[in-house]
């Protein structure tokens, strides 16, 4: 069992049959060490609850911490009539507007928080840039272009942070990133496997154990060094695990010049970009640009006040040809928080722009990156859409983008390291047959799909046959179904209304009177759709369980029902419920 699902258990366990006193109490102390559900478990055994202001508006902060804006909004609007005019209430009212793209309303409590709040304190700089931002996302909202942004789903995402995702180079569907495991970051590897189902890379894990914190932040081209941080106490590193000789080693990168340094991106052979809060900046993090030569870093080069600012400007992405940067910054007049802004670099001059579409939003946008096929782009986010924290997003791109990638000569400066660690262990090597090379081209399709208002789809999203499989106990027979029908569907809600919520329906009748069969349910898409084949079996797995949870829900029992999905020109994925 995940360490992350104990801790929770240890809250939920044997906290039965206590005071609303006791209740409340033990919701607190689970919501300030960010044990947000059982916080919510222990506040919904409280009695009379919407007529006690501290318990419903710790619940309010409590919805608004696991993404339950509408009920984050019903609950402080509570405790607001109850008396509470406290500037926290106000803050996560203006946020949670924000959030939810009503920034005239947003911009009304953050008028209210600073009528109540030290106008000097950093916390009336950041409301008013929040309202600046609010002013932006009222002029630029209805010009923002949509595009399809999806998590990297449940076996990935959780209620905790996961950040700093990079892409294999040489096998599309493997990825490295950070996830936060019993309060500290570890680094993980997980790909997509022939089953459309996320898969931990076990070896690397056991190669970056540690006990402090470590986050990914770039791999090399020819994805043979892996460059990350780690910090100890109070200081922080950044390493390279890298393969010498057939084994993998860990090589420090100069402490002087890279002090202070992070997101840093192997732009190729010789050259790093990094943020820095260093002194003689423009302020906050800025980004800048060092080289590796005649066996020496250069000094590193402020990149300038057309991409600094007195702001932060964070995780910068640059092309191998140095024409193009996308970064993250927190300057006004975006969406909210970090928004990714691009940078354009001809002939001497520098034309920065914020990149108004879907991978902004009114929280914190960072770590953009495009995917090996260039029509994909991923990051991490704490937008109130995902699990909860920070979550990985992929952005499907309404065109390829033209970005030269780095070169996968070797890393010039490896023979500068400054030590190595104890590890000399050999790295893992990924099976070719497990991990599927990502050379296959994406076909685009439409990014917005319109909600349907009519039981007749004429052009369905993708399909979803459900067929009568085998009686019990006769697993190798061949039995022709006694029924094959389909559901039809653009938006994955469409699966359980309307038509197709009839013919569950009798699916379910007819189940419940024969308890010797078993069900099958087949998931494919109707026409090439968007992504690789591991992610649209992904897709189509997530939309069979969707219905297998509907049956389970109406007494059909899980060990009696299978999903098989379909991927265009790709294996049969199956996936079964109670496995």
């Amino acid at each position: 069992m995940d360490s992350k699902i104990k801790i929770l258990l240890i809250f939920l366990l044997g906290w039965s049959g206590l005071s609303s006193q006791d209740n409340y109490g033990l919701a607190k102390k689970a919501f300030q060490i960010g044990q947000y559900q059982a916080a919510l478990t222990h506040l919904n055994q409280i009695e009379n609850i919407e007529e006690n202001l501290k318990a419903i508006s710790l619940r309010g902060k409590v919805y608004y911490r696991i993404n339950d804006l509408d009920r984050t909004i019903r609950d402080l609007t509570r405790a607001r009539k109850l008396g509470y005019n406290e500037p926290d209430l106000f803050e996560m009212m203006a946020k949670t507007m924000q959030h939810k793209d009503v920034y005239e309303e947003a911009i009304y409590f953050y008028k209210i928080l600073l009528t109540k709040i030290d106008q000097d304190s950093e916390q009336a700089t950041r409301a008013r840039i929040e309202i600046k931002n609010c002013l932006f996302g009222m002029q630029n909202h209805n010009k923002r272009k949509t595009l399809l942004v999806q998590g990297f789903g449940e076996d990935i995402n959780s209620i905790f942070d996961e950040l700093f995702v990079v892409q294999s180079p040489q096998y599309g569907n493997l990825f490295y990133y950070s996830t936060e495991l019993d309060g500290r970051l570890a680094m993980r590897a997980s790909f997509l496997n022939e089953q459309g189902q996320w898969q931990i890379v076990e070896g690397f894990h056991k190669e970056h154990k540690s006990n402090s914190d470590q986050w990914t932040s770039d791999i090399s081209a020819d994805g043979q060094s892996l460059m990350y941080f780690e910090k100890n106490k109070s200081k922080t590193q950044a390493h390279i695990s890298t393969v010498i000789k057939d084994q993998t080693q860990i090589v420090r990168l100069d402490s002087d010049v890279f002090k202070d340094a992070i997101d840093i991106q192997m732009l190729n052979h010789n050259t790093c970009v990094f943020a820095s809060n260093r002194s003689g900046g423009f302020g906050g993090y800025d980004i800048y640009l060092v080289k590796y030569e005649a066996d020496r870093w250069k000094d590193p080069i402020n990149m300038g006040p057309e991409i600094n600012s007195e702001f932060d400007e964070r995780t910068p992405y640059m092309s191998a040809d140095k024409k193009l940067m996308y970064f993250s910054s927190n300057k006004p007049y975006c969406y909210g928080g970090f928004d990714v802004y691009k940078a354009q670099f001809q002939s001497g001059t520098t034309n920065v722009s914020h990149i108004n579409n879907s991978v902004n939003s009114a929280g914190d946008d960072l770590g953009f990156r495009f995917h090996n096929d260039a029509q994909m782009a991923f990051f991490f986010s704490d937008r109130k859409t995902g699990r909860g924290g920070f979550d990985l997003y992929f952005a499907y791109l309404d065109e390829a983008v033209a970005f030269q990638w780095a070169d996968s000569l070797k890393l010039s400066y490896l023979n500068i390291a400054e030590a190595q660690t104890k590890a000399n262990t050999e790295i893992e090597r990924k099976d070719s047959t497990i991990i599927k090379d990502d050379s296959i081209n994406v076909v685009v399709v439409h990014d917005s799909i319109p909600e349907l208002d009519s039981t007749d789809v004429q052009k369905p999203e993708a399909v979803l046959e459900v067929k009568r499989a085998v009686q019990l106990g006769s697993a190798n027979k061949s039995t022709k179904p006694e029924f094959a029908y389909s559901l039809f569907y653009q938006d994955r809600t469409d699966l359980l209304r309307d038509e197709n919520a009839r013919k569950l329906s009798g699916l379910i009748d007819f189940l419940k009177d024969r308890e010797d069969l078993n069900i099958k349910l087949l998931v494919y898409a109707d026409h090439a759709e968007r992504g690789l084949p591991e992610y649209v079996q992904y897709n189509n797995l997530k939309r069979g369980i969707s219905v297998a949870e509907y049956l389970t829900m109406n007494s059909i029992a899980a060990e009696r029902i299978a999903i098989e999905s379909y991927a265009t020109n790709y294996p049969l994925a199956k996936h079964e419920v109670a496995g």
